[in-house]
């Protein structure tokens, strides 16, 4: 079975182009129609090219897909912008290979909390919306129409509404995998009331912070940091952080009766940042990276403001909990000579701040609760493989992410015999790939 591969350029105003790869495509622009292998269960688009090249001004960016691999039989350059919308994304050849431009799998940052509504009490019942909880980020730089494929980069958990009448609705889970090592865990406990927060960020290579306070029924806790220093062609997806809880609400009777008198509604909770995606550098030749690689964790987002009180020294309602940051992701370097003079960066995401308590009437302090801030999301992993001494790279443990503040990535040099890398050798966790084949000559030049 065949189908075409949508090739789009659009003009912008200072002549710069961008080329958009889409899994739902119905036409051909400079590739020959592409072959569906029906073998498996994931989605990988192989372009195999004679040249790559992506220059000054350009953006090219991949979508919908697990896995975007250019098979190049000569050079690959990139000097303008690559970036994966979700889709794990490797250069694999025998040519020489440079970035002087940007590489961008970054997750996507969580969404806020929205602050509690206004409240009123109309014989003696009292109305407001409770803050609503923000959308959790979408893993490996996904954008907001991505359908959920199983990209590299994991999902961010949604953030929880709660603390009015009616209660906030929780947000939704961004795209991407949910089955990451890293990904935080929720444990049960027993609480009445969310006290603002209990999210954890994600973890990969280093570990994810815990952060402070509960969700309803329970909360979030930091899994382990996963997988070897010595990261292969096949990483598995990083964490995405978890969201935070919502807050409190706080209402007031009159003496002796079950009539409301006064109240205020809690914000909402955030979503977490999404898991940093993946990207592969592979070939015999010569890996020159002079620009900049990116595959961060998103950040958490904040946490909604509590209400007002309708009356002076009574309380306002609580801020609700910043959401946590993603795991960073994976930068895979292999080449027989491979030479850095640029940025690579697979940090997590910072946790978000949480909310404000709200005040009384007379823009007084009550003591409302603030919501806590996330947890900040664990390091990334940056392997460099080669034959030969790598220049410009050196080896580092990483560092955990410390209460919001995000981890730091391991970086691991491995030494091998010869790099013979092959696109085969590429799977899509670890299972057989449902493949596009885009073509076998020809060049990506824009």
């Amino acid at each position: 079975m065949s189908r075409g591969l949508r090739v789009a350029c659009r003009a912008f105003p200072l002549k710069r182009a961008c080329l958009s790869i889409k899994r739902r495509s119905t036409r051909t622009r400079h590739f020959p129609p592409a072959v569906i292998q029906q073998n498996g269960g994931n989605n990988v688009a192989i372009f195999n090219v004679s040249s790559v090249s992506v220059p000054t001004g350009v953006t090219v960016e991949v979508g919908d897909f697990d896995f975007v691999v250019f098979n190049s039989a000569g050079p690959v350059s990139v000097t303008g912008t690559l970036q994966s919308d979700g889709p794990r994304m490797a250069m694999v050849g025998t040519g020489d290979q440079t970035v002087t431009g940007t590489i961008l799998a970054i997750g996507m940052a969580g969404g806020n909390g929205s602050n509690g509504g206004a409240t009123s009490v109309n014989n003696y019942v009292p109305a407001g919306n409770g803050g609503n909880g923000g959308n959790g980020g979408n893993g490996g730089s996904a954008s907001a129409g991505t359908n959920g494929f199983n990209g590299q980069g994991g999902a961010g958990l949604a953030g929880g509404g709660d603390g009015g009448w009616p209660l906030g609705g929780n947000g939704n889970p961004g795209n991407g995998p949910t089955n990451s090592p890293g990904r935080p865990t929720f444990n049960s406990l027993t609480t009445n009331c969310p006290s603002s927060g209990g999210t954890a960020g994600g973890s990969n290579g280093t570990q994810g912070a815990q952060g402070g306070g509960t969700w309803n029924g329970g909360r979030y806790s930091p899994a382990a940091a996963f997988g070897s220093l010595y990261v292969g062609l096949n990483p598995q997806p990083s964490g995405g952080g978890s969201g935070a809880g919502a807050s409190c609400s706080h209402y007031y009777y009159y003496q002796g009766t079950s009539s409301v008198y006064d109240a205020a509604t809690g914000g909402g909770g955030s979503g977490g940042g999404g898991g940093g995606g993946t990207f592969i550098f592979a070939t015999t030749g010569t890996l020159t990276v002079n620009g900049s690689i990116n595959a961060s964790g998103g950040n958490g987002g904040n946490g909604g403001n509590g209400s007002k009180s309708l009356i002076c020294l009574d309380q306002g309602g609580d801020g609700g909990g910043g959401g946590a940051g993603g795991a960073g992701g994976f930068v895979v370097l292999q080449a027989t000579s491979v030479q850095v003079a640029g940025s690579l960066q697979a940090n997590g995401g910072n946790g978000g701040a949480g909310g404000s308590g709200g005040t009384d009437a007379c823009n007084q302090p009550t003591g409302a609760s603030n919501g806590f801030p996330g947890g900040g999301g664990g390091g990334g992993r940056v392997a460099v493989i080669s034959p030969n001494p790598v220049q410009g790279v050196s080896p580092s443990n990483g560092s955990n992410a410390s209460g919001s503040t995000r981890g730091t990535p391991t970086v691991a040099i491995q030494q091998v015999s010869a790099c013979t890398p092959t696109v085969s050798s590429i799977q899509v966790n670890g299972q057989v790939t449902n493949t596009i084949i885009a073509g076998t000559n020809g060049s990506i030049s824009i």
